[in-house]
């Protein structure tokens, strides 16, 4: 684990902007009726060192994430 550095370097041409993103719904065992938690994660930085995570709880068993543009947008907007 790395703690305050980084584990790999990407080096972009200045004038690129790119970004690394991951999303998944997790549910609970078959059978059992709980919600699904929603999550989506992705890089913050030049070098993809650094990153934001959000999760929500959602309808159950919902394989596509409710409010993704919601949940990108406060990501993009923290510090």
């Amino acid at each position: 684990m790395i703690v305050g550095g980084y584990s790999c370097f990407h080096r972009l041409q200045h004038h690129l902007s790119a970004s690394s993103l991951g999303a998944d719904v997790g549910h609970a065992s078959p059978g059992v009726h709980r919600p699904s938690l929603a999550s989506v994660v992705f890089s913050v930085d030049h070098a993809f060192s650094r990153y934001h995570a959000l999760a929500r709880l959602q309808q159950g068993r919902m394989e596509t994430i409710v409010g993704l543009k919601e949940m990108m947008m406060v990501g993009t907007n923290e510090p």
